[in-house]
């Protein structure tokens, strides 16, 4: 045809071989359309169905001419009918007879369409799949929990995975099993609240994707739980975990660096995977919040302070938490100075301490130091208004208190203070009165009665000082008494003696024992002496 879809005649002519003639006669041909299925916007013509017809056998009933309105289109006068194999379709032998429920024989299964039009029996073909859909599950991740019992064993949430495992589906049911042959048998079902069986063993959790929508089908996957150790901070020998430093950066003001990572490779021993960050806060630690961006030029902000320090296992992100302190250690220690007291002499109430009598207590003994003395803690602290060595105490008879600065002169600040007072003590007055006991063979006695006895000591000649009041033993002869104030502020003395009587004279001027006399009785001018014969007439009296 010279042009297409439209209908020409052709002529033929009969002609005979033998006698002239012939005849002619005219027929047309014409190019019939072919029918087309229609799709406008190319749908997928396949058909997807649970087997939801109440028998589990993989197949159910489709409607195999659900799309037969759209694939016919504006066409008129035309058929489609569907086939179980592409020969079929084209004789258009063993038609489907009710399309409209056909029982699937396989999943998935090719259908054959044969759309003819029914005037010029002009046909094509097509086809679609039909197709069983099962429920199909999403695969599930491991779930791990951390140690945080110390025990190996966790209540593990098996629900977590559930929306992974619907993988969509909204008409579905999970249930978990301890293993595979349950989960295909519903037996023994689990959780979704679960305990591990077995301290830090992986164990693996079944899950059993189910239609609730009254479809047969089900799903299995399979997951992992595990408990996963804590990190240990490690320090086998127990070492001092302290960080201690001097202030020596150059500001006095009790804070410097500290490297906070210096005990990591002791922490770690031969753990792997950790990973450190180093908080102000407890609960920081814990939540891995606010970590010290720099800790290994950290300067404290108090002293001293502790820090927070979180190890992390980089594969499990399980952690444990412990601390350290840091600390600006004071350089020097003071020792402890003396009160000063001085004598009221003048009987002013003022004198001139010197207070740098102190010096060698208050330095204890450290190199490198300077001592220097304040008249208030605040003024001692700050290092401002320094009082002279040589001091005159503020209000007479009223004890200051001094303080005395010890600090460092060689690198490292710090310093430390220690008090002492100073006093005037008046000059006490003393009166004592002497008891003695003579005229004995060996009882002889001196004994010195005086108040507030317990602020004075005594001694006797050379004996050495003592509290005793009370001397005893005492020959005859001449004795001092001397008292002093424990103060050091009164000392007093006094002479006295120890009485007896020659037993016997020899008037005969040989110049011994001529005279009878009690050696001594001078000290004591009030006494009255007697003297008596045997028959104790008075022989004489002065």
């Amino acid at each position: 045809n010279a042009i297409a879809y439209t209908s020409q005649v052709i002529w033929a002519r009969l002609e005979s071989t033998g006698c002239f003639g012939y005849d002619l006669v005219s027929f047309t041909i014409s190019i019939l359309p072919v029918p087309a299925f229609n799709n406008p916007n190319a749908l997928s013509l396949d058909l997807k169905q649970c087997d939801a017809d109440g028998t589990d056998d993989n197949s159910t009933l489709f409607d195999l001419t659900q799309h037969a309105a759209m694939l016919t289109g504006n066409q008129a006068g035309v058929t489609i009918s569907y086939f179980l194999s592409t020969d079929d379709a084209s004789t258009g032998n063993n038609p489907i007879t009710a399309p409209q429920a056909y029982a699937n024989i396989s999943s998935p299964q090719t259908i054959f369409m044969r759309m003819q039009n029914n005037v010029t029996g002009c046909l094509t073909i097509s086809s679609f799949d039909i197709e069983i859909t099962k429920i199909i599950a999403g695969e599930p991740l491991d779930i791990s929990l951390c140690d945080t019992n110390l025990s190996g064993v966790q209540e593990f949430d098996l629900a977590q995975n559930n929306v992974l495992i619907l993988n969509g589906n909204t008409d579905a049911s999970i249930t978990y099993y301890r293993s595979e042959s349950d989960a295909e048998a519903e037996n023994n079902p689990i959780g979704p609240i679960y305990q591990n069986e077995t301290a830090y063993s992986n164990q693996v959790i079944w899950a059993r994707l189910e239609s609730t929508s009254g479809c047969f089908g089900y799903d299995i996957k399979s997951f992992s739980i595990i408990v996963n150790p804590l990190p240990v901070f490690n320090n086998p020998s127990s070492a001092f975990l302290k960080l201690e430093k001097c202030d020596s950066d150059g500001v006095d003001d009790q804070s410097t660096d500290f490297d906070l990572t210096q005990h990591e490779m002791l922490f770690i021993g031969n753990q792997a995977g950790m990973q450190f960050s180093y908080h102000i806060t407890s609960a920081d630690a814990v939540s891995g919040t606010d970590e010290i961006l720099l800790p290994n030029v950290y300067a404290n902000i108090s002293n001293p302070q502790v820090i927070h320090v979180r190890m992390t296992n980089s594969t499990t992100g399980c952690f444990a938490v412990s601390q350290f302190e840091i600390e600006i250690i004071n350089p020097v220690t003071a020792g402890d100075p003396v009160n000063l007291a001085l004598c009221d002499f003048d009987q002013n109430g003022l004198q001139n301490f010197n207070l740098a009598a102190n010096d060698d207590a208050v330095k204890n003994g450290i190199p490198g130091t300077k001592v220097t003395y304040f008249a208030s803690l605040l003024d001692a602290e700050n290092n401002a208004n320094p009082i002279p060595d040589v001091y005159p105490n503020a209000q007479p008879y009223q004890a200051q208190t001094i303080w005395a600065r010890l600090e460092n002169i060689t690198g490292c600040f710090g310093f430390d203070v220690k008090s002492f007072t100073i006093s005037i003590l008046p000059i006490p007055t003393v009166n004592f009165a002497l008891e003695i006991k003579d005229f004995t063979r060996d009882e002889n006695s001196i004994a010195i009665i005086i108040p507030n006895a317990d602020l004075f000591e005594f001694a006797l000649n050379e004996s050495g000082f003592s509290d005793s009041t009370f001397f005893n033993g005492l020959n005859p002869g001449l004795y001092t008494v001397h008292i002093r104030s424990k103060d050091g502020c009164m000392e007093t003395s006094r002479e006295t003696a120890i009485l007896n009587y020659p037993k016997f004279f020899t008037p005969n001027g040989d110049t011994y024992n001529d005279f009878w006399r009690i050696p001594f009785l001078s000290f004591f001018p009030d006494a009255h002496i007697t003297i008596f014969d045997r028959y104790g007439k008075v022989i004489t009296a002065f």
